[in-house]
């Protein structure tokens, strides 16, 4: 009867220091200390080093004041296009902040024409979420015709590109495993580079999605694009939903919206059958 008792005991202690640990977990903060802050923004390298490691745009965030209060999205980029402005993760409760901090003279002036660089592009991309994908009628390089009519009623998803971007190639081989998992979706890259330069290369370096050559002036004047690579996700209506730096984060938001959309799936009742007299 000890024994039973005792390792009831020692059961209930595992279970709650399990639990503690798991909420612990749940709950972690992260601040940065004043004099942190002071130091990342003390130089253009050391700023930089922490935007990249620790700001990104893409993935979902709250848009927040410099007392953490959340703000809508566009005055926030608005604040950063302003220059006087830069940005720190916090976490709070599981949930990820992105908090404006105030640059005060003196301060490199590098940090501030680069966030407003940033924030003009993020502000584009805000404005064009939600509108309609700009007519096309592509041709790839094996004489395949994809227009918007085509296309609609499955996702869409458009990578920018061109062959001398070593980043936009190094990401062939995620996206060439991504494209197998989704066979319904329609994956079509736009590139700078002209057909004979293009089946040249692919020969050496296959990318399963539709290559479409020749696209410089649809990608900078309709899409508005001057970095590469970028990706946008087009939805099954033919509206621009989201658009992305890296194909990482890419596939991880549609990985989950296509989760997203299986659970919603199983989870609807079905009807009752009709009673029979």
């Amino acid at each position: 009867m000890k024994k039973i008792v005792f390792l009831m005991v020692v059961v209930c202690l595992n279970f709650f220091s399990c639990e503690k640990k798991e909420n612990k977990q749940k709950t972690k903060q992260v601040f940065l200390e004043k004099s942190n802050i002071d130091d990342i923004k003390s130089s253009f390298n050391k700023w930089w080093v922490y935007h990249n490691e620790n700001i990104n745009f893409s993935k979902k965030f709250i848009p927040a004041d410099h007392n953490l209060i959340g703000i809508d999205k566009k005055v926030f980029f608005q604040k950063l296009l302003t220059g006087n402005y830069i940005c720190f993760l916090e976490i709070k409760d599981g949930f990820t902040f992105y908090r404006l901090h105030g640059l005060k003279k003196p301060f490199d002036k590098n940090i501030s024409s680069t966030i407003q660089q940033i924030a003009k592009k993020e502000l584009f991309y805000l404005e064009k979420i939600n509108e309609p994908f700009p007519k096309f009628n592509f041709y790839d390089i094996k004489g395949n015709n994809f227009t918007n009519s085509k296309t609609k009623g499955n996702y869409l998803i458009i990578k920018c590109w061109f062959i001398n971007c070593k980043t936009c190639v190094k990401e062939f081989d995620e996206l060439n495993k991504f494209t197998k998992n989704h066979h319904k979706v329609n994956f079509i890259s736009l590139t700078l580079d002209k057909k004979e330069d293009l089946t040249k290369f692919l020969k050496k370096k296959p990318f399963e999605y539709k290559v479409i050559p020749n696209q410089e002036k649809f990608i900078k004047e309709k899409l508005g694009i001057n970095e590469f690579p970028t990706h946008i996700l087009v939805n099954k209506e033919g509206v621009i939903e989201r658009y992305f730096e890296k194909a990482a984060d890419l596939i991880s938001y549609f990985e989950e919206l296509k989760k997203s959309e299986n659970n919603k799936k199983e989870n609807q009742i079905a009807p009752p059958s009709p009673i029979e007299n």
